[in-house]
């Protein structure tokens, strides 16, 4: 790849990176939200509100934050849509059980975005090095009294590796497992 399409890949990556991972953010804290809001209430409902000590009082508090948001957000017309349109996932039906499949792509793709953005740095910094390694090159020609070559001949001359979005491993593959396992434990601990 040349290095302006480099360049603009690179702010490309970078736009749609933000992009991404602002949407499934909103997206998915929307939908987990929505489902511990959903949650408590058939807890409550369930029990007649006789759970113990610390749990009931956590329970309480996300009740009454959840409560809160859902009127505030429900007035807010940009954020109102993504309360109203997130995938809201039912805690104890499995991976495929009502809206569980396609809360875990949305949330899959917050960590997507943050590849994108990964990549784009990666791509960045490889064309500011190349541009360091042109400016050096054609002082030292400069120098020595050598032909020298224009800036533009020696940047149309490269060819620059492309970063593909897969490779970022960390946090495409290995940051979402991490924070699957600790949301499972903080719901285990709460008892859910």
């Amino acid at each position: 790849m040349t290095y302006q399409l480099a360049r603009t890949l690179a702010y490309v990556k970078l736009v749609s990176g933000w992009l991404i991972f602002t949407v499934c953010l909103l997206w998915t804290t929307c939908g987990a939200l929505q489902s511990l809001l959903a949650y408590s209430k058939v807890t409550t409902t369930a029990s007649g509100a006789n759970e113990e000590g610390n749990i009931a009082f956590i329970i309480g508090i996300i009740q009454s934050v959840i409560a809160t948001l859902e009127t505030s957000l429900a007035k807010m017309n940009f954020i109102g849509f993504y309360w109203s349109t997130a995938p809201t996932p039912t805690i104890g039906h499995g991976f495929f059980g009502d809206g569980n499949f396609s809360f875990f792509i949305v949330f899959w793709g917050m960590f997507l975005g943050m590849a994108l953005v990964q990549s784009s740095d990666k791509l960045f910094r490889q064309v500011r090095n190349v541009k360091q390694t042109v400016e050096s090159l054609l002082l030292i020609e400069s120098a020595r009294g050598e032909t020298v070559q224009s800036r533009d001949e020696l940047i149309s001359q490269l060819k620059l590796r492309h970063h593909s979005v897969f490779v970022q491993y960390f946090p495409l593959y290995i940051f979402p497992i991490i924070i699957i396992a600790i949301i499972n434990f903080a719901l285990g601990f709460l008892g859910m």
